[in-house]
């Protein structure tokens, strides 16, 4: 191997990767701890090996490299050096075709293109001698990483398994989980209960991990409490969709306030573009920034205003006037001027731009917002501290019964998991009213659910059903079980034979989107356990309330095909829950004198009275599926 070609190599590799548009963290610390161990060398740094060569000990390799470039968003500071390490099994790394290592193991030197044991940790390391050996270390030395470091704060931080064999701990995407899903399926599937531990998994992807029952109750129980917690933390919001909801209410629109005689216009997020900001805040596990610190003072304020009676008064940067600031809603901070009675305001957003430099003002407002910025600088804020990457979940129940096109608007093709902010295909888009650009953030998880019985998949919108994982639940049968595997039954009716039962003849009268979900008898599963009478008669309630009347939406009032459901045309008429009568033309009309003749007759359903004691049988319920095995 030429050495001095591959020298020269690695300095166009470095200096390429220095003027990229992206700084990967893997490659970033293996060029700082490569520069760090030419530092320590340079510096005469080490100790001696057996063979007499000087050595640069990981530990100390490991403190300059932690003390020059600390681990941006790794708990395992002190680990740094294992991206170097990782290299060693990188082909097109070429660091490690410089540095020699000694393994722990056996105390001895070896380089790249020796084969070791996989795992086998690494003690020590040196630089190899080759005629420009001084000429790189002189190289890395006068290096400047700290533009490439500063760009890390924004960047993703990706995960490695060093040498050690053990996993860099990284809270990061939720394995085997898409981005944007729909649970689709008929009523009473579990579609909105199940999105509890959905958005739980995604929103903390190891939590499952830390449940130790085994218990159906005990473990739905435990997600229920960390859902509550997350969705006051605001990691995980929900919203349903109706025909009359809109982009207004959903990404941003405007919204007026009337104040004394004055009418006020004002920008109002809707909850995608809310939490799409919050997640932007948490989209890299990085040290926190001026941004994070304009967000401290800014809460600060707000807290102080909030228990101010006349509003803060702030001085101009001239000291000779100043103004109050009496109210902030939403994106707008009201103040009054030292003369005169109007009401004049400022925009928060604005206001954040400019004190993160990331825009200037001219004009009349200028003086009020560089005197508000000067003012918010001298608030004390909290010492700054490692912020970790976080997932946010956004529920979406019903998806299917809004107008995607009017509530998404132009953002549709933002959700697309390549066009999310930190993918190499991300896009964003100016937004209509504030003109802000705008773009999804890869750590925001959309679950949808929609109701197959309400509208077919086909009517869905294609560019929705293009971006979103489909993912189909029909009833489970298994939820009507206790944790040993037995049927819940209620007075000898067995609850997954029932439904199962009822299920198999929806399908074949209608199809299996509008079969019944085992949410429906669930108030009976809980009733069971408070005792068999009460069971009974919630089971009656079911039948009365909920699974008839969708039948007779279902089946458009045709009483018969009901009767066939439920098996009343196999049962006794006593037993009958929809009794069928045969009425006479000529008892309905009497005699008449028109041309045709009634000589047939028409069948009348009638429903069993709710008050009935059949209601409360178990052989009512019973029959409806023993009798279809009998016959």
């Amino acid at each position: 191997m030429d050495l001095n070609q591959r020298f020269e190599d690695y300095k166009s590799y470095v200096s390429n990767f220095l003027s990229g548009s992206e700084t990967r963290k893997p490659d970033f610390y293996a060029i700082a701890v490569f520069k760090c161990l030419a530092e320590l060398e340079n510096e005469n740094k080490g100790e001696s090996h057996d063979s007499g060569i000087k050595i640069i000990t990981r530990e100390e390799l490991q403190q300059r490299v932690q003390s020059s470039f600390t681990a941006i968003g790794n708990k395992r500071r002190g680990e740094v050096n294992k991206y170097l390490s990782h290299r060693y099994e990188y082909t097109k790394a070429i660091e490690p075709d410089f540095i020699n290592f000694v393994l722990e193991e056996d105390g001895q030197i070896h380089s790249r293109q020796e084969k070791v044991r996989e795992g086998a940790k690494k003690s020590a390391y040196l630089i190899i001698d080759f005629p420009k050996k001084l000429e790189l270390i002189n190289f890395l030395t006068n290096l400047d990483l700290s533009g490439a470091y500063e760009k890390l704060s924004t960047q993703v931080e990706e995960q490695f398994v060093d040498d050690d064999s053990e996993s860099v701990e990284y809270e990061s995407d939720s394995l085997n989980m898409p981005l944007n899903q729909i649970l689709y399926g008929p009523p009473g599937t579990g579609k909105t209960y199940l999105t509890v531990q959905l958005a739980v998994d995604a929103a903390e992807p190891r939590f499952k991990k830390l449940i130790n029952s085994e218990s159906k109750d005990e473990i739905r129980k435990t997600y229920k409490i960390r859902y509550d917690e997350l969705v006051k933390e605001q990691r995980i919001r929900f919203v349903t969709f109706h025909q009359s909801y809109g982009y207004e209410e959903f990404v941003e629109g405007l919204s007026a306030k009337t104040e004394g005689n004055q009418l006020t216009y004002f920008e109002k997020d809707g909850v995608f573009k809310a939490i799409c900001d919050d997640a932007k805040a948490y989209r890299t596990a990085a040290y926190e920034t001026d941004k994070s610190e304009f967000k401290e003072r800014w809460l600060e304020f707000c807290w102080t205003l909030s228990e101010a009676e006349s509003g803060i008064q702030i001085s101009t940067l001239s000291k000779k006037t100043f103004f109050t600031i009496t109210d902030i809603t939403n994106n707008t901070i009201r103040f009054d001027k030292s003369k005169g009675d109007s009401v004049h305001s400022l925009s928060v957003k604005t206001l954040e731009a400019i004190y993160n430099n990331e825009k200037t003002i001219k004009g009349g407002l200028q003086p009020y917002y560089l005197a508000l910025i000067e003012h918010l600088k001298l608030i004390t804020v909290r010492s700054q501290k490692d912020r970790k990457r976080k997932n946010f979940v956004l529920i979406i129940d019903e998806i299917n019964r809004g107008n995607i096109s009017k509530i998404f608007g132009e953002l549709i093709t933002l959700v697309e998991p390549s066009k999310r902010l930190g993918r190499p295909e991300s896009l964003e888009v100016i937004l209509p009213y504030s003109g802000d650009s705008f773009g999804v953030p890869d750590n925001l998880y959309i679950i949808g659910t929609m109701n197959t019985a309400d509208r077919s998949l086909a009517l869905m919108d294609t560019a929705l059903r293009r971006r979103f994982d489909f993912i189909e639940m029909m009833p489970d049968y298994d939820a009507l079980r206790d944790d040993n595997g037995n049927a819940y039954t209620v007075s000898g009716v067995d609850l997954v034979k029932l439904l199962d039962t009822l299920n198999e003849r929806i399908a074949a009268l209608y199809d299996r989107e509008h079969m019944l979900g085992h949410a429906f008898f669930m108030p009976v599963v809980t009733a069971i356990k408070a005792g068999e009478q009460q069971a009974l008669t919630e089971l009656a309630k079911c039948f009365q309330t909920k699974i008839i009347p969708l039948m007779a939406e279902y089946f458009f009032e045709s009483w018969q095909k009901i009767r066939l459901v439920l098996a009343d045309n196999r049962k006794e008429k006593s037993m009958q829950l929809i009794k069928k009568e045969k009425v006479e033309f000529s008892d309905l009309f009497g005699d008449t004198d028109d041309e045709e003749s009634f000589d047939r007759g028409v069948d009348t359903f009638n429903l069993t009275k709710f008050d009935d004691v059949l209601w409360h049988s178990p052989a009512t319920y019973i029959n409806m599926y023993e009798k279809a095995k009998t016959e």
